[in-house]
């Protein structure tokens, strides 16, 4: 059976006005109106991630010019929009895990596995998401998803880790 996990999570705030609008996380998370990456280094406790510090406008995630695929086709999903996904995922024939948000903009998105013809929700959560990445557990047949609130300009933004088991 397919489960979600809570691992941890934090609310991010800066008063830099660039510091909204989040697309893309693979550990910097990117501002996709201001075009600024920004980092931090992460508190790790036991229990996970417990806070940040040196904030900073950082270095891309990616390889430069690199622009993530999206996939080819995402399910439609009655009420919600998609956002984002990542590919390589190889689980239960699913090939990709994404987040979805909901088209009357409340504070609602959904973690969705799916492949190019099914889809299984993971999660509703009560915020709004901007992008998703995820990592293989190097032990088990585990995913680890970290997600990135999409950042309204001024107010708290949601990273956290989720881990599909």
């Amino acid at each position: 059976m397919d489960q979600l996990r809570y691992s941890w999570a934090l609310m991010l705030h800066s008063s830099d006005p660039r510091f909204t609008d989040f697309d893309l996380s693979p550990g910097a998370v990117h501002s996709r109106t201001s075009g600024c990456w920004f980092s931090w280094t992460s508190i790790q406790e036991k229990s996970g991630i417990v806070g940040t510090s040196n904030a900073r406008i950082g270095n891309s995630g990616y390889v430069n010019d690199f622009v993530p695929a999206r996939p080819a086709v995402t399910p439609n999903i009655v009420g919600y929009r998609f956002v984002a996904a990542d590919g390589n995922v190889y689980r239960d024939g699913y090939t990709s895990v994404g987040v979805w948000n909901a088209e009357d903009l409340t504070e609602r998105s959904l973690v969705v596995a799916f492949d190019g013809k099914r889809f299984l929700i993971l999660a509703t959560l009560p915020v709004r998401l901007g992008a998703i990445s995820q990592l293989p557990d190097l032990h088990t047949q585990a995913y680890h998803l970290t997600l990135i609130g999409e950042g309204k300009r001024g107010q708290k933004v949601a990273w956290m880790r989720l881990v599909w088991f």
